[in-house]
């Protein structure tokens, strides 16, 4: 320990130099090893020492990184505290519940729909499977007679059990 600093010069010089301690050495004239020992000792015995303020963004836009008066920089920056962007659990669960009245609504709606024909005559369904009518290997000639048959019949009706076209992803 070097008797001729005292702790309160090492505090002194720390806050002129910024909390710099290289800075802080030489204004001292005591060497590096001996300031980080001197103020190790200082926080070991609870002795608050400032710490740095160096600012590299202040470096690299020329000013040495010297660091700005305590009353400069609150009046220079304002830190806009920012949302968190996370959600309210409450407003999680209740998205959850609603997201899944909405599937579940139109799924039930889908298992079975009720077709009613009306009236007391004799009724028959044609069942179309799978006619494919954008390939080329479906006889859409076929398919068109077969059509207008079902349109002339009283009491004939069509229902398409199948994929009406090769790349049917559910529209």
């Amino acid at each position: 320990m070097n008797p001729k600093v005292t702790d309160a010069q090492i505090i002194a010089a720390l806050r002129e130099t910024g909390g710099i301690r290289a800075a802080a050495s030489r204004l001292l004239g005591i060497s590096s090893n001996v300031l980080l020992g001197r103020i190790s000792r200082m926080q070991g015995e609870g002795i608050r020492v400032p710490e740095s303020t160096y600012d590299p963004a202040r470096r690299a836009r020329g000013d040495g990184g010297k660091p700005a008066s305590a009353a400069t920089k609150a009046e220079t920056v304002e830190i806009p505290k920012l949302p968190t962007g996370k959600i309210d659990i409450r407003e999680l669960i209740e998205r959850r519940k609603s997201a899944f009245a909405r599937k579940d609504a139109a799924a039930e709606a889908r298992k079975l729909i009720p077709v009613k024909v009306r009236g007391n005559d004799p009724i028959g369904v044609t069942l179309l499977g799978d006619p494919h009518v954008d390939d080329d290997s479906t006889d859409l000639g076929q398919l068109e007679r077969d059509i207008r048959i079902i349109q002339r019949t009283d009491g004939l009706f069509a229902a398409c059990v199948g994929d009406l076209q090769n790349n049917w992803v559910g529209r």
